[in-house]
């Protein structure tokens, strides 16, 4: 019996079930209550085979509304929602709409699809930006429509003017004077959400930056959504200065970063237009406020005399020159042991005696070295600022530096790295294994950079192998099949790179091969000064070294030649 076989006493609704011949509401004895849907539950309207009339694939309900926007015209084979409901079901979580609470998937501003269209239709002869008020919008209801009908309503409907054509250029942006809040205080952003953002004070340097964010946009390679939702950036900043006109701070563009806005887009689209102003503190500095937080407040304002000689120079006697953060840091990251555990029975760095220096300095080893460098350079900077009176770093022996030996790269780990599939790591790998270029190098290396078959780097030119030139092929084809309108003339590229124009960050070489770069490079040399006995000219020559630097691969390989023949005497 199918399900065509209807109801032999009414023959008007189909059996309850295929092995029997009525209809619930004529079953012998009286009518019975039919059981619920097992697919959706009700209670109502059961139709045949444990299933009611929305449910079964033959039932009487063919359409019905969308549950998400009301729109009539949803059918069963989508879940009974609307083409548009689905899609934006795709892309989106559910939550509560901050206009109409009910819990439906909603968009990065809180809102439903059924809000934001209806926001949408009230501004449809205006320009896009800046969105309206999202509760004012559905205040005195919503327009619901027919599903899957968008396409020819918008078809219909009448063309928006053209937008607005903004007047100038940004030559006389930013404006020279500044206004200076009396009150300073923080902005919630999640009150935004729900009510709706600024608009700008300035319609027409609105204009003109949007003009120039989409200019920029497409010349970096960026797409579409890419540049609206740097635009919308650009006018929420807008709508918070307190003076028209003046650059757009760094800390306030990281303030809107939870709005999910490409802050480094944004900045430097900016920072093009010359609008941006970095007030951000460089990051060495609040790392040396980390490093010295727990210490006794003297010892602290010594070592900011030390850290500020250390970052601007001296043009006072004695005179010196700024050091790179980098050199900072790495003195300051060897000195600290020795300092903290002066801390813990010291109040300022004038108690510290040569007894102290030498009870803090290991026995031996490179980190003896670093320690005394930086415990020098402190306490000859603080005795010429006359802030201790002695430097008791002073005659103290600094030994030879006892570079330790490079660890060896396992060959299984460099054929796997070789043999990627993965283009970019392949080529890392090719350049670091047969060439050692330096990390540093890697990341500033351009597409310029490589031709006639070598690479040039500064003074040094390399002829690349065949393995490199092959890997090199492949990798540049991916690279412009990924990236093909990117801007950034750098050989590396990476998903965030290609929208940009700066070389990746220090560490991404080592994170895509999943070893220390560094580690590789320096077992290749070491390779090369083994095969050549330690010729200290072939090495430099070959890997770009100075004399000093090629020495200690040339010992490494001394001791080990010296270490075999001891074995066989």
């Amino acid at each position: 019996m199918s399900w065509q076989s209807f109801c032999a006493t009414c023959g008007e609704w189909p059996v309850a079930f295929t092995t029997v011949k009525f209809c619930f509401g004529c079953w012998p004895g009286g009518s019975a209550v039919p059981p619920p849907c097992l697919e959706c539950g009700s209670t109502t309207d059961y139709f045949t085979n444990g299933l009611c009339g929305r449910c079964h694939r033959m039932g009487h309900v063919t359409i019905d509304t969308c549950p998400d926007c009301f729109a009539w015209g949803a059918s069963k084979h989508r879940a009974w929602r609307c083409t548009a409901c689905n899609g934006w079901r795709e892309k989106r979580k559910l939550g509560v709409c901050s206009c109409c609470s009910r819990e439906v998937p909603i968009n990065i501003y809180g809102a439903c699809r059924l809000c934001t269209k209806q926001r949408t239709r009230v501004l449809a002869t205006k320009p896009p930006l800046p969105l309206p008020d999202l509760i004012a919008a559905n205040r005195n209801g919503q327009q619901l429509w027919f599903a899957d009908m968008g396409k020819a309503a918008s078809a219909r409907r009448p063309k928006s003017p053209p937008p607005p054509v903004a007047v100038g250029t940004l030559a006389r942006f930013p404006v020279t004077h500044l206004q200076l809040p009396l009150f300073r205080f923080e902005r919630d952003l999640s009150v935004a959400r729900r009510i709706g953002h600024l608009d700008p004070r300035d319609a027409n340097l609105a204009l003109l930056l949007d003009q120039h964010v989409d200019e920029f946009g497409r010349a970096h390679g960026w797409d579409r959504r890419k540049i609206v939702t740097v635009q919308h950036g650009v006018h929420i900043l807008l709508g918070q200065q307190e003076t028209i006109g003046a650059p757009i701070r760094c800390s306030d563009i990281d303030a809107i970063a939870k709005l999910k806005v490409s802050t480094v887009a944004l900045s430097d689209a900016l920072d093009a237009a010359g609008m941006l102003d970095d007030d951000r503190p460089p990051s060495i500095v609040g790392w040396f406020a980390t490093k010295t937080n727990g210490l006794p407040e003297t010892i602290a304002a010594e070592l900011g005399v030390w850290f500020d000689v250390m970052r601007h120079g001296s043009t006072t006697p004695p005179r010196s020159k700024p050091r790179s953060d980098l050199t900072i840091g790495q003195q300051l990251r060897s000195a600290m042991p020795a300092v903290e555990t002066w801390a813990t029975r010291h109040t300022s760095l004038r108690e510290v005696t040569r007894d102290d220096i030498y009870t803090a300095l290991p026995a031996s080893g490179w980190q003896r070295t670093h320690m005394l460098q930086g415990l020098r350079s402190i306490f000859r900077t603080l005795k010429g600022r006359k802030v201790v009176f002695t430097n008791p770093t002073t005659h103290i022996r600094q030994p030879h530096t006892n570079h330790p030996i490079p660890a060896p790269v396992g060959l299984a780990t460099i054929r796997n790295l070789l043999d990627s599939p993965n283009t970019a790591r392949a080529l890392t790998a090719a350049l670091l294994c047969y060439h050692a270029i330096r990390v540093k190098d890697l990341r500033h290396i351009g597409l310029t950079d490589i031709y006639d078959r070598r690479l040039h780097l500064g003074d040094q030119t390399i002829v690349l192998a065949d393995a490199v030139l092959e890997r090199l092929d492949t990798y540049l084809f991916h690279r412009h099949y990924t990236w093909p309108n990117t801007a950034n003339e750098h050989l590396f590229i990476n998903i965030r790179s290609a929208h940009h124009t700066r070389p990746v960050d220090s560490s991404w070489h080592t994170r895509l091969l999943g070893t220390p770069a560094q580690q590789i490079r320096q077992d290749r040399i070491l390779d090369e000064a083994f095969a050549t006995g330690g010729d200290l000219r072939q090495i430099s020559d070959l890997f770009g070294l100075s004399v000093a630097q090629a020495n200690i691969y040339a010992n490494h390989a001394h001791h080990a030649a010296l270490s075999d023949q001891a074995g066989h005497d």
